[in-house]
């Protein structure tokens, strides 16, 4: 079972998000934001997707994410259509991979 302290470290932080926007730099932005909503919204989705959390319940879930419910959902359908994974270490490796994917596309698309 995948728990809180199966997640990376943190790398970014609520004081890096203000500092990014106070900064006015689209780049700096787009990283802070794109990494804070890997390192925390997509890891606890695929944590709870690796846990065997029903997609259904994830879903309700997250809209409960205030600000974030489409993005949250489309996170969830996203989490939900890679396998369950049977071991620790497989479900490590899918939430590892899941948090670089989320975060990869979301600097991608913000930095067009």
């Amino acid at each position: 079972m995948l728990t809180k302290e199966s997640y990376p470290e943190s790398t970014v932080t609520v004081e890096d998000l203000i500092e990014a926007q106070q900064s006015g730099d689209k780049k700096k932005i787009a990283y802070a934001v794109c990494t804070y909503i890997a390192e925390n919204t997509a890891a606890v989705i695929m944590k709870e997707r690796q846990n065997g959390t029903d997609e259904a319940v994830a879903l309700a879930a997250a809209q409960q994410i205030e600000g974030q419910e489409a993005l949250a959902a489309v996170l969830v359908k996203r989490a939900y259509a890679i396998p369950k994974a049977t071991t620790y270490k497989g479900k490590k490796q899918a939430l590892d991979d899941f948090i670089f994917s989320v975060n990869y596309d979301c600097y991608m698309a913000a930095a067009k």
